[in-house]
């Protein structure tokens, strides 16, 4: 197995920018990652969580980076989604190469435990919540998610107050004490939540049922077409880093995406002729969900 040797051009300290708040499943999953791919460069990479602005913040950084390989951004759905929601500083297509992506987890429409809502099965039963809250109040800390819940709230036709929070933590334990009906979040964020019966999981977004959730129907079994929104996670860095840094890079971390390990989203690797287009698909298919949601 080949590894990155320094060598006297690269003599900087790595750096990978997460736009979101620590603590989160991503903070982690990347910190975990980060640290076996550092292994395999030589070299420690160190986490500056770069938060604000609905991850612009942190994106804009990378995007002005210099392009020598040192800069990483961690991707994820939102990362991509904010734009199509709001005008922001930088383009995906023009201002980053996709090293790699290294997993993805469909959301799961989660609900407090204690809420009259006990049950999670037919298409009626979802409507049974709707009838019981027709005022929700909805949160949750990713400024993707509210595109998501729009459209459930517009075709539930109920109404909706948005509720943003600043991180995972928060958003939690505004679901668990009740001041938010329900949201939707990355399943990986809710399982060991809903197996410790803190919360109770509705559906969830996947194509098709998740072997570990084999009782939770899906969206569409619900009856939400095209209702599929999924997270994924990848690593970018800035257009005009050398394509043998950008090969080293996606070298290191799918080594380290290859390794067994139970933090974060599922591990999918898909390399650079995938990851690419990966951004353009998630914004065509989140500009969907925001239209239908501002309906």
């Amino acid at each position: 197995m080949l590894r990155w040797r320094p060598t006297p051009i690269l003599q900087d300290q790595f750096k990978l920018v997460i736009p979101f708040a620590a603590g989160g499943v991503g903070d982690i999953f990347g910190r975990l990652l980060s640290e076996q791919a550092g292994r395999e460069l030589g070299q420690t990479i160190v986490i500056d969580n770069r938060t604000g602005a609905n991850s612009v913040i942190g994106t804009s950084a990378v995007a002005r980076a210099k392009p020598d390989g040192y800069t990483i951004l961690q991707m994820a759905t939102a990362n991509v989604i904010v734009t199509a929601l709001q005008e922001v500083p930088f383009d995906f297509h023009k201002d980053f190469i996709a090293v790699i992506g290294v997993g993805d987890s469909p959301l799961g429409l989660a609900v407090p435990n204690q809420t009259e809502h006990q049950d999670h099965g037919r298409t009626e039963r979802l409507w049974a919540f709707q009838s019981q809250r027709p005022d929700l109040c909805v949160g949750w800390c990713r400024f993707a998610w509210p595109s998501v819940r729009a459209r459930l709230v517009h075709e539930l036709n109920v109404k909706g107050t948005h509720v943003p929070y600043r991180g995972n933590s928060a958003g939690v334990e505004s679901l668990l004490g009740g001041q938010t009906d329900f949201s939707f979040a990355s399943v990986i964020d809710e399982l060991e939540l809903a197996k410790a019966g803190k919360l109770r999981i509705l559906a969830v977004t996947s194509v098709l049922r998740m072997p570990n959730l084999p009782d939770v129907p899906t969206m569409s079994e619900l009856g939400f077409r095209d209702f599929t929104p999924s997270i994924w996670y990848g690593y970018d860095v800035p257009t005009g880093t050398p394509q043998a840094i950008v090969d080293r890079l996606a070298m290191a971390f799918a080594k380290a995406a290859s390794q067994p390990g139970s933090s974060g989203p599922p591990r999918r690797i898909r390399h650079h002729d995938q990851a690419q287009p990966l951004a353009r698909n998630s914004h065509s298919s989140w500009s969907m969900n925001t239209s239908a949601g501002r309906r």
